[in-house]
């Protein structure tokens, strides 16, 4: 009976224990967790992600930095284009990025590089 009673309270410590390292990995509930993914999934960067305090480590943390990052890019973006819409050739993605965003800040600045240059060729001013 003590030998069963030892293994039932071992077996909750372990339990604990193994539920709370995987809570501390996430950031948070397995669920909460879950819905932030599947809103950022859906393109929804406006969502405030609650972290624990002094969280640096965990897969909130970084799922809450890439939705930094990914709003701070579609910003720069769309105000380039709406200054295109405009008609201001001169506008150009001047934030700081890294990995495949860097192609894409590259590609829409040479496409305004090459379409203002074109314009100016084949309406030069007199």
């Amino acid at each position: 009976m003590a030998l069963t009673a030892s293994c039932f309270m071992l077996s909750l410590l372990l339990s604990w224990f193994i539920i709370n390292s995987l809570i501390k990995e996430l950031g948070g509930e397995p669920s909460y967790t879950a819905t932030v993914v599947k809103a950022l999934a859906n393109g929804d960067l406006s969502l405030a992600i609650q972290l624990q305090p002094n969280d640096t480590s965990s897969l909130l943390y970084s799922v809450n930095e890439m939705r930094k990052n990914l709003a701070k890019i579609i910003s720069s973006t769309t105000a380039v284009m709406n200054d295109l819409a405009q008609g201001d050739l001169s506008s150009r993605m001047q934030i700081s990025v890294q990995g495949d965003f860097v192609k894409l800040k590259e590609g829409v600045n040479q496409s305004l590089t090459t379409l203002s240059n074109t314009l100016k060729r084949r309406h030069p001013r007199s």
